[in-house]
């Protein structure tokens, strides 16, 4: 989903490069940091992925459809959490399926296990300036008293890169709140999985400095192919009239 905001001020709207998170320090200057996945894009995919990119009709078309399909999940377990109401919405049978997979998921986790967790925990922003790299945690919450990163993920596999990344984040928090955490899950909720159309990974906690290592390797891969990168910014005209465009310039690169 694309990041942006209305200035309704300035008339104007901003809209946030994806791949980068823009952090607002305590001195209120910001910072641009690449994401975690951004960096995990010089990690090697391996022959699988090149077989499903050379026998796939159209892989880029299958690739963004199944990540609208990801996103449209993901909101609706996040507003679940904040506690609203979800309902159905025609046309989106698949991602229901997803959904009330997780939601069977949660009810016995929850029931085996003593979860507590804020709002601001959900969908939460984890990012560090020494290792120069941000995330969103698809569910940061106590679990039995420790903190735990949680995530979700609707695909038919989980890939090594899940593992570096839920690792990264996990770090982030422990680095944020010094403290001891429980290693991170990640749900896997498809219905061709198994009947409940869920499986869980939880990360070793003797693999995690390595899964976060592998994590920096895969950093300066990609740094050596993206020499002084920057985030992509712009900022749009929120309204528009014929002496505007002949006054103002319309689209600004931030």
């Amino acid at each position: 989903m694309t990041r942006h905001s209305l200035n309704e001020t300035a008339k104007r709207i901003d809209v946030f490069d994806e791949r980068w998170y823009q952090i607002t320090m305590e001195d209120k200057t910001t910072v641009d940091l690449p994401s975690v996945t951004t960096y995990l894009e010089a990690y090697p995919k391996g022959y699988g992925y090149e077989y499903w990119l050379m026998n796939t009709k159209d892989p880029y078309k299958v690739r963004d459809e199944a990540g609208q399909l990801g996103t449209n999940v993901h909101k609706m377990i996040e507003r679940t959490l904040r506690g609203e109401t979800v309902s159905y919405v025609e046309g989106q049978l698949q991602e229901w399926e997803r959904f009330l997979s997780w939601c069977v998921w949660w009810k016995k986790y929850t029931a085996e296990n003593k979860v507590e967790f804020e709002t601001n925990g959900v969908e939460c922003v984890v990012w560090s300036t020494d290792i120069q790299t941000a995330g969103t945690v698809d569910l940061l919450a106590k679990v039995n008293d420790l903190y735990r990163v949680h995530d979700w993920k609707t695909g038919n596999s989980v890939e090594d890169t899940a593992f570096i990344q839920v690792s990264v984040y996990d770090f982030l928090v422990r680095s944020s709140i010094e403290a001891e955490t429980k290693p991170p899950i990640i749900v896997q909720i498809n219905p061709k999985l198994n009947k409940k159309g869920v499986r869980t990974y939880e990360v070793d906690a003797e693999d995690l400095d390595g899964y976060v290592d592998d994590f920096q390797h895969t950093k300066s891969n990609w740094l050596r192919t993206n020499k002084n990168p920057k985030p992509k910014y712009r900022s749009y005209p929120s309204e528009i009239s014929l002496d505007f465009i002949r006054d103002n310039e319309i689209i600004k690169g931030v």
